[in-house]
């Protein structure tokens, strides 16, 4: 088998994600508490080759909170994501399969 095609950092960003939709703020966390935090500068440029990559699909939501306009992040893992994923994760064999 060969080796994956995933760094360990994608494979955090991948396993922080899960299967379901996570915003950025909830995968930096996981980044942090797995040792591997990043500023938010670092972290969006990871998560924009991440998504060249087509590992990762993104959207922005708006939101007004106190009269003020946010933009919220959101990621979800495409099908190349899973399967690059569960590639690594059967190299590596022992994490399940998402």
């Amino acid at each position: 088998m060969k080796l994956p095609e995933l760094t360990v950092l994608q494979f955090y960003v991948l396993d922080s994600i899960g299967t379901g939709v996570r915003s950025a703020s909830q995968i930096m966390q996981a980044l942090k508490e797995c040792g591997e935090e990043r500023d938010p500068s670092a972290f969006y440029q990871l998560m924009a080759r991440m998504m060249k990559a087509k590992l990762v699909t993104g959207r922005i939501r708006s939101k007004v909170f106190d009269r003020r306009h946010y933009r919220e992040r959101f990621y979800l893992i495409s099908k190349t994501g899973v399967k690059r994923y569960n590639e690594a994760v059967e190299f590596y064999a022992g994490k399940q399969k998402i």
